[in-house]
């Protein structure tokens, strides 16, 4: 049996327009400072990591709690 992982569709603003890419297991996208989404338009499962990056060096640990909705 083989094994397919799924794909997500980002979509993100950039000066009023949205962009959109699908993203590929090993891909790696940055959002910046951007809204974006995240969408698993396959019937697979879909496993991805997020790293969040603070280059002023503020803390900022109690917004990363609360900047987020989880769908379940």
């Amino acid at each position: 049996m083989e094994f397919r992982e799924g794909e997500l569709t980002a979509k993100w603003k950039v000066r009023d327009k949205i962009q959109k890419q699908v993203i590929k297991a090993g891909d790696l996208i940055e959002t910046e400072n951007t809204p974006h989404t995240f969408t698993n338009h396959t019937d697979k499962i879909v496993k991805f990591i997020v790293i969040k990056q603070v280059p002023t060096g503020v803390d900022k640990r109690d917004l990363f709690k609360t900047d987020k909705v989880i769908d379940q």
